[in-house]
């Protein structure tokens, strides 16, 4: 009790009244409803968002908001190559065309849908809507602003450490880690890409034989057996969309909190107010507005990212299928024994799957603390 008092006779000294609350003030919270005097940011349903210093990108959104406890998806187009070796025979070329000409077959189509592999938890959003003398804020908070706020408020500054950045809860009481990609330009998107590896992607090509001899000199036709499949797929989005939200940090006299809800959350550097903990059920990862219908904290995509952790937020691969149809190669042998090891032309369908590639989808780890009073 002595050292609310002290706290709050500190901002009194210094701003001549209680550290309030203020307009626009925006954060998380563990329920399914807004509180009395906070209601909820509808832009924010089913969207990370990204923190942003510059007011007049506050309120951007990119992407399609998310459905209840459900990661985005997203495909590729790919491009790949199979290679279809040659193998000598001692014929002429015309007519029998049941074999296969060798060479390098190229097929287009697209993956198959996959998550990123992040990891997400749903939580509502509030925002209050009159600033509230009652409610102290403690030192060290960094909160999100209504749009309508063109700047930090009193005793607020700009969180530049979070910008181009989306925060999530932290597993430490205090200090914030940065991961290593470099921060969002405003209103981009992040894409990736993977690779096709022959060493790991191939299809089995029939065989058919020749009233012949194997050997030289025509290497018009391709060789029976496994031919390797290799390429890329296009760069792609994720598909994780967002909601842009001028971010700031407080700096009020003070590190603790009063009249504040228990059911808010805080992000805040320097550790968390009396009876306030760090929420380690969420921390690691990704939080999304409350969708509607959807239940508030639920978890849902990935592992949460470790602590002390800075790579990437997720990594996956696709599934992918094709086929294709070699050309026919005449050759002047009726079909029969015993040249064999060549390869029939027929179509061929085959599936595989692309290399994993990482999301660098850039984050802060800020601690988060809920209330853990009676």
């Amino acid at each position: 009790q002595e050292y609310m008092k002290v706290s709050i006779v500190l901002c009194v000294l210094v701003a001549g009244v209680l550290c309030a609350a203020p307009i626009g003030m925006t954060t998380f919270f563990t329920t399914q409803e807004c509180p009395p005097s906070w209601y909820e940011y509808e832009t924010a349903k089913g969207r990370l968002v990204l923190s942003v210093v510059t007011p007049s990108q506050g309120g951007v959104t990119v992407g399609n908001a998310l459905n209840p406890s459900t990661p985005p998806t997203h495909s590729h187009p790919y491009q790949v190559t199979v290679q279809l070796d040659d193998k000598e025979i001692s014929a002429d070329d015309c007519c029998n065309t049941q074999g296969a000409c060798a060479g390098s077959y190229v097929v287009k189509d697209n993956t198959d849908s996959s998550d990123s592999g992040v990891p997400f938890s749903q939580l509502k959003i509030c925002t209050l809507n009159a600033t509230d003398d009652s409610i102290n804020i403690p030192f060290g908070t960094v909160a999100y602003f209504d749009p309508s706020i063109q700047s930090c408020p009193s005793g607020w500054t700009l969180y530049s450490e979070a910008d181009g950045r989306f925060m999530i809860g932290g597993w430490e009481v205090k200090g914030t880690t940065a991961s290593d990609a470099p921060k969002m330009a405003y209103g981009s998107d992040i894409t990736h890409s993977h690779q096709v590896d022959s060493s790991s992607n191939s299809v089995s090509i029939a065989d058919v034989e020749y009233a012949g001899i194997a050997g030289c000199c025509n290497d018009n036709l391709a060789k029976s057996g496994t031919a390797p499949i290799s390429g890329s797929t296009d760069a792609d989005s994720s598909n994780i969309p967002y909601l842009q939200l001028l971010t700031c940090i407080s700096q009020e006299k003070t590190l603790n909190t009063t009249n504040l809800p228990n059911t808010a959350m805080l992000f805040n550097t320097v550790g968390c107010p009396v009876d306030w903990g760090v929420n380690l059920e969420i921390a690691g990862r990704f939080l999304v507005g409350l969708p509607g219908g959807g239940v508030a904290g639920a978890a849902f995509g990935g592992e949460s990212l470790p602590a002390h952790y800075s790579g990437p937020a997720g990594t996956h691969s696709h599934n992918y299928n094709g086929d294709f149809t070699p050309d026919d190669c005449e050759i002047g042998l009726i079909s029969g024994c015993c040249a064999d090891g060549y390869a029939r032309e027929q179509e061929y369908s085959f599936q595989g799957v692309t290399n994993s590639s990482t999301v660098d989808i850039p984050y802060l780890t800020v601690p988060l603390c809920t209330y853990r009073g009676e």
